[in-house]
This record gives C-alpha cells, sequence and structure tokens, in this order.
C-alpha cells in the first residue's frame, strides 16, 4: 500500500513538475512552491508534520495545485490491538485552490480550500517489513490497520517577503475529516 501512495505521489509530483517548468518558461510568477511544518491534530494533541504545496496560477487572484502532509508520531494507546510499539503514520495528497485576498510587495494573504485523501495508518514499531521499492530496500513499522479518509480543509495564509522570492508564511485551517474509521474515531 505505502508502495502505491508512493508511486502515485512520485507520478503526480513529476507531472506537476513539467507543468510548472512550462508556467515558468511562460511567466516567472505563475508558480510558487511552498515547504513547511503543520501543527496537525492526532489523537487530541498537535503533531509536526512536513507540508509541500504546489500551485500555479490560473489569473491574478486564482491558484490551484497539490498539497502533500506527512507525519509519524509514537503513541501510547494501542487502539485494542496487540501492538508493542504503537505508531501513528499520516499521509495526505489533495488538490488546493487559493484565492488572493490581498497582495503588495511584500504581503500576500489568500483564502484556500484543500480536498484531500488521508491515510492515517497504525504500525507497529517493535516489528519491521523490509520492502523493496524498485530502486533499494526500505524498512517500515509492521502495518496493522490503516483508516482512509475525505479531508476538506478551509483556511487562511499570509505570506511575508524575506527576500526577493522568498517568503514566510503562516496558516490556519479548518479541518473536517469524512470517513469510516476502523481504530481512530474522527472526533480525535
Amino acid at each position: 500500500m505505502k508502495k502505491q501512495v508512493l508511486n502515485i505521489v512520485m507520478a503526480v509530483f513529476a507531472l506537476f513538475q513539467n507543468t510548472k517548468t512550462i508556467a515558468q518558461n511562460i511567466n516567472h510568477k505563475q508558480s510558487s512552491v511552498y515547504i513547511g511544518l503543520a501543527f496537525v491534530p492526532i489523537i487530541n494533541e498537535y503533531q509536526p508534520g512536513v507540508v509541500i504545496e504546489l500551485k500555479n496560477k490560473i489569473n491574478s487572484k486564482l491558484s490551484t495545485g497539490l498539497f502533500f502532509m506527512a507525519n509519524s508520531s509514537s503513541q501510547n494507546d494501542t487502539f485494542g490491538y496487540k501492538v508493542k510499539q504503537p505508531v501513528i503514520n499520516v499521509i495526505e495528497v489533495g488538490w488546493l485552490n487559493s484565492y488572493t485576498i490581498l497582495e503588495s510587495k511584500n504581503l500576500i494573504i489568500n483564502a484556500s480550500l484543500c480536498n484531500d485523501l488521508t491515510v492515517i495508518r497504525l504500525g507497529d514499531n517493535a516489528e519491521k517489513t523490509t520492502t523493496f521499492t524498485g530502486k533499494a530496500l526500505a524498512t517500515t513499522s509492521k502495518e496493522i490497520v490503516s483508516n482512509y479518509y475525505y479531508t476538506i480543509s478551509p483556511g487562511l495564509d499570509a505570506s511575508v517577503r524575506l527576500y526577493k522570492t522568498l517568503f514566510t508564511s503562516i496558516n490556519i485551517k479548518y479541518r473536517q475529516i469524512l470517513g469510516n474509521p476502523s481504530f481512530i474515531v474522527t472526533g480525535k
């Protein structure tokens, strides 16, 4: 399963990179890449995760693109399964749309809406699984169970220019997760 998700992400990323290159050749301000840290609510606490957003401008106000988020955290709760060292892995892949509310030389404020597939996986770090990824061997925790959700996240973000094309950003989102969990209640 993890290999399939990784292959899909790599294919979509390669497609977007080609689109991004074409857009940059047309107009340098057409595309943007955001790489950052997000604090994601998992099991009633906030855990750090890595976020990547790849966006292309449609016009002066609208942008659209891809959203990726990955998180991994050790847990004390076994969720009723026989797990020695529980770990929760979260992967989100989705489509991001944003509308520019305010844009000046040094400040950009956007309203956004992200629709994505969220995979939450319970693993056991005490037992490892080794798989061949096509180029190398990868060792991961043994998968116990996975949940699949549709997540919709409206939000606001603000970016302040630090240097020419380098910005620092902050965003806040409300996340609504829809789906039938097998080990985590959606309220958590």
